[in-house]
């Protein structure tokens, strides 16, 4: 299946079997695609250099710190995955908000397969997070 065809599907459809094995399959593809990512960013990290000049060092040791952050970024985001896969295939919350219940909805989920919220939760979980942290400033 295509993402046109999974868009092309009626509402009444919404992860049904055929839609789950599409995103077991692209959350699959995501998973590896990040690993070849992380892989690939290893030797930045392991690259030895001696500078005589302080900038270039600092300059190196900054890119060191930044491809680290992305590792782990990206890290994170393996298991956030992991865990969507392990809900699209144990259970019938994949695809629903984890808080109201509502549909997440298929284009979100293309773009974010390990999204747990719907876009108007997701917006108010930040905006009360928001207004937590004003509230101890």
């Amino acid at each position: 299946m295509t993402k046109s065809e999974l868009l092309a599907m009626p509402a009444s459809s919404y992860m049904n079997k055929d839609q789950r094995i599409f995103f077991a399959s692209l959350v699959g593809q995501l998973v590896e695609a990040i690993r070849a990512r992380i892989e690939a960013k290893k030797p930045e990290l392991e690259r030895v250099e001696s500078f005589s000049d302080p900038t270039d060092t600092a300059t190196l040791e900054e890119l060191r710190q930044r491809v680290a952050v992305e590792i782990q970024r990206d890290t994170q985001r393996i298991k956030a995955l992991q865990e969507a896969a392990r809900r699209i295939s144990q259970d019938d919350l994949f695809g629903f908000c984890e808080i109201s219940g509502a549909e997440i909805g298929l284009a979100r989920m293309l773009l974010l397969p390990e999204a747990r919220l719907s876009v108007e939760e997701q917006e108010r979980q930040e905006r009360l997070a928001r207004h937590q942290s004003q509230r101890i400033a």
